[in-house]
């Protein structure tokens, strides 16, 4: 009864993610990148060719670093995922909104800005989903403010 977390939760979770990708790739990457795919069976397609922006999953560190080293992402790409991680913690799938607002409060969004966002959830569910920005967007989220947790400071 209950829910059982093996030590082999990450490589499940690598298997379901690389099956979205699969799906998603198509649609979302371009012609030139394609390409590079269909001519090697083992290329690893490059998703920064597709999207700015990375919304990953919180689910805790090691979940973190094997969706950068499988994407081949650098740390600038993680830094909001990893400054949700450090802040909230695991907030499962809701984590994905966490990251978009820190996004906004230090870097803002521009109209056309393209995000990869993943997620996992229970069950054993994985998603991957693309999202553009229609409208720019800079708010300043009182959650990211530096001084937000300490009583009496504006």
């Amino acid at each position: 009864m209950g829910v059982f977390l093996r030590k082999n939760v990450i490589e499940t979770a690598g298997a379901a993610m690389r099956a979205n990708l699969t799906r998603l790739a198509p649609r979302v990457l371009p012609l030139a990148e394609l390409a590079k795919c269909a001519a090697d069976a083992h290329y690893v397609p490059n998703f920064k060719t597709g999207f700015d922006s990375f919304l990953l999953h919180t689910g805790g560190r090691g979940v973190l670093d094997a969706l950068q080293k499988s994407l081949s992402l650098s740390d600038a790409d993680l830094s909001s995922p990893r400054a949700t991680l450090a802040r909230f913690g695991n907030t499962s799938a809701a984590s994905i909104w966490y990251i978009l607002a820190h996004h906004e409060h230090a870097r803002g969004v521009r109209v056309g800005q393209r995000f990869l966002a993943l997620s996992f959830g229970g069950g054993f569910k994985a998603c991957a989903a693309a999202l553009r920005a229609t409208r720019p967007v800079s708010e300043r989220h009182a959650c990211w403010d530096p001084y937000h947790d300490v009583p009496g400071v504006a």
